[in-house]
């Protein structure tokens, strides 16, 4: 195995990626980047950075060497066989999230929404959601991107502006800050503002890969296990260097990379028995990857193109604050099956907002304006001159009837 690192540059990454097809005569590439090793000699595998992406696929093409991607590859540029017809690609991309998204809105009768992004540490990912949402949107005609903001200030008054500016034009913000973190994962233990974000998250819908921990949990924390378990063993030896908390858990996406792995060889497995002398030709590889398997974390599904159908999940807070899992929603190229996992949509999905599920649009609009006016306010001039002209006709008739007795 050979493993060359990008620094997330995409000159070096063509670079490299020239060095390995044309130098070490790679078999295959599997991306991105991870410090996995491996004491065998005879299979030789890049892993590249997904930043990185698009000029390595360009290259894969060109060398015609089999290539399956994993991880935050999300562009929907890449999901394209016939201009990188040698590509398997594992990752869930950004037109997947989008369709099952699309999903969750037609579910509870929602049919706008706003974009709202910030390109902090990322410069590439959510320009690159915006767009493949944009695509979707156009593709299927019923849902509308009413507006779009990129949120230049990170600070609390800067996010508060941005709210308070999306809160007349949409109720359905898609907020994307380049992380895929969980809200309700501690890392460090307590912090003091959690009980302050409940309020927030408690409003919040979130559709998630489970960052490559697949549709069963316990399989899952088996395999984080075994990971940490093995790295004490040979070739590895990490026992008193790997010894600190920190390292106790397995890397985000690294069953997703087992399952590349693991793809790689169930697909050269049935591409040798018909064409054993053409293991590194990638546009016979890219025929062989269709086709289902029992992954770390749940089924996995090869499509025709050589792209993963994902597994997505749409998840809130209950009414004890703890994460739930509401959908599944399996996508299928352009279409998608949606399963509710509740009974009690009230329950389930709105226990934080009384049971009552939001309406697309506020009953007298995003700037309550389209509601009539209270005849009270709006005639308050004329109520107050009315209410001034007969306090004066009453008094004046109290003083004359007194003058009048006088």
């Amino acid at each position: 195995m050979t493993i060359l690192f990008d620094q997330c540059n995409e000159n070096l990454a063509a670079g490299n990626a020239i060095k390995l097809f044309a130098d070490y005569k790679v078999d295959v590439l599997i991306g991105p980047t991870t410090n996995i090793r491996t004491t065998d000699k005879k299979l030789t595998v890049l892993l590249f950075f997904f930043l990185a992406a698009l000029p390595v696929f360009i290259l894969a093409t060109y060398y015609n060497v089999p290539l399956i991607t994993w991880g935050m590859t999300s562009s929907a540029v890449l999901d394209d066989s016939p201009r990188f017809p040698t590509a398997g690609i594992l990752s869930v991309g950004s037109k997947s999230l989008a369709i099952a998204f699309r999903e969750v809105m037609l579910e509870y009768g929602w049919d706008q929404f706003v974009y709202a992004y910030s390109l902090e540490g990322d410069d590439e990912k959510c320009e690159t959601m915006r767009d493949d949402f944009q695509d979707m949107i156009a593709y299927y005609g019923d849902i509308v991107l009413s507006y779009t903001v990129q949120i230049m200030d990170l600070s609390e008054q800067g996010l508060l502006a941005v709210l308070k500016d999306v809160s007349t034009r949409g109720r359905t913000i898609v907020q994307e800050d380049g992380s895929y973190r969980y809200p309700w994962i501690e890392r460090t233990g307590p912090d003091p503002s959690d009980h302050e974000a409940i309020p927030g998250f408690q409003r919040s819908i979130y559709i998630a890969d489970m960052q490559g921990q697949g549709q069963i949990p316990k399989n899952y924390s088996t395999f984080n296990s075994e990971v940490i378990r093995r790295m004490k063993d040979p070739p590895y030896n990490c026992t008193d260097a790997c010894s600190a908390i920190e390292y106790q858990t397995a890397a985000t996406y690294a069953g997703q990379l087992h399952d590349s792995v693991y793809l790689y060889g169930m697909t050269m497995n049935r591409m040798m028995k018909t064409n054993p002398n053409q293991y590194r030709n990638g546009t016979a590889f890219h025929k062989y990857l269709n086709g289902s398997f029992e992954g770390v974390g749940g089924p996995v599904e090869i499509n025709e193109d050589g792209v993963r159908n994902p597994t997505l999940f749409v998840l809130t807070l209950d009414a004890n604050n703890t994460s739930s899992t509401i959908q599944m929603i399996e996508v299928n190229q352009q279409t998608a099956k949606v399963t509710k996992l509740y009974t009690n949509e009230a329950q389930a999905v709105w226990s934080n907002r009384k049971g009552i599920r939001p309406l697309d649009e506020p009953i007298c609009g995003y700037t309550g304006s389209k509601c009539p006016a209270n005849v009270l306010f709006e005639y308050l001039g004329w109520f107050i001159a009315a209410i001034i002209v007969i306090a004066m006709t009453i008094i004046g008739a109290i003083l004359a009837f007194v003058h009048l007795f006088q």
